[in-house]
């Protein structure tokens, strides 16, 4: 008997996806692309889970930085008028601690 492959994927869901009622428009364009979703959890991740999942290295925090302060230049800003600071580490800091505000704001779905 022939084996058949499987892939499995996880979709997580983040909290404004939920709180914009996305859910279903999301998950009926997996369905539409021939992908069958088989289970579905609302889960709140705590601040120590969701940190747990960024590296806690001086570089990584530093290349966070960088890119925003790129992202802040393309687009005209200040960082010193937004975030009162242009260090890289600094904010890269502040980037790091605002996506585990994001991320613990409200529930995910994962599908």
């Amino acid at each position: 008997m022939a084996s058949r492959l499987y892939e499995r994927t996880l979709i997580l869901l983040k909290p404004d996806a939920l709180q914009r009622g996305l859910i279903g428009k999301i998950l009926a364009r997996f369905e539409e692309a021939g992908l069958k979703v088989v289970g579905l959890k609302l889960v709140g991740a705590s601040r120590e889970f969701i940190a747990r999942h960024y590296p806690n290295t001086p570089e990584w925090i530093r290349g966070m930085g960088e890119k925003t302060l790129s992202s802040y230049k393309e687009h005209g800003k200040d960082p010193w008028a937004e975030v009162g600071t242009d260090d890289p580490l600094k904010i890269g800091e502040m980037v790091k601690a605002w996506n585990i505000d994001y991320l613990t704001s409200g529930p995910i779905l994962a599908a």
